[in-house]
């Protein structure tokens, strides 16, 4: 025996969940600062908002140092981190934490090539064909390839704040001015 529930009710608690949603959604994009770098006549940029990790160093230093982004001060150019406060026109490079290559990238290709490589290989132990040698050269290149891209994505780039790259603050926030009552005449 099933329960039976009219369509009306069914409405009603789409009705009542989208609200919810859109309520939720009300109150949590209410905007954002970030601290981004840019790159001069261009669209690349990167961006980090509070809670992000930042390896970064500072112009009388030689050392990076990584920590915690807490708060963007947008009026004073002022970053604070975990233990730290920090002047924006003091950063001089900023290390990404992405890698130059996406590390599944590599791994595939090794995996693929070495799967390729070992195939060929047992073709070739097999039936000795005629272009036995382009197959090998072209599964060990593909291997090759897959570790040198591994290798690669273990290397971050790091960005030389000055002649290529900005800092800059963006502020998302908005403010809705207040109405100042005009005196009286």
């Amino acid at each position: 025996m099933g329960i039976h529930v009219d369509r009306s009710a069914h409405i009603t608690a789409f009705r009542l969940l989208f609200s919810l949603i859109g309520f939720l959604l009300f109150f949590t994009a209410t905007g954002q600062r970030y601290f981004q770098i840019e790159k001069h006549h261009t669209r690349i940029k990167l961006k980090y908002t509070t809670g992000d990790d930042v390896t970064f160093r500072l112009r009388q230093s030689d050392q990076w140092i990584t920590s915690t982004l807490g708060e963007i001060d947008y009026d004073n150019n002022i970053l604070f981190f975990t233990n730290l406060t920090v002047p924006l026109d003091s950063i001089n490079a900023i290390k990404s934490h992405r890698p130059l290559v996406s590390p599944g990238l590599g791994k595939t290709l090794w995996r693929s090539g070495i799967a390729g490589l070992g195939t060929s290989l047992l073709y070739t132990l097999a039936f000795q064909p005629a272009n036995a040698r382009e197959f090998l050269l072209f599964f060990g290149g593909v291997s090759a390839t897959g570790l040198g891209l591994q290798q690669l994505s273990k290397i971050r780039r790091i960005y030389p704040i000055g002649k290529k790259y900005n800092l800059r603050l963006t502020d998302l926030n908005v403010y809705i001015p207040q109405i100042v009552p005009a005196s009286g005449s």
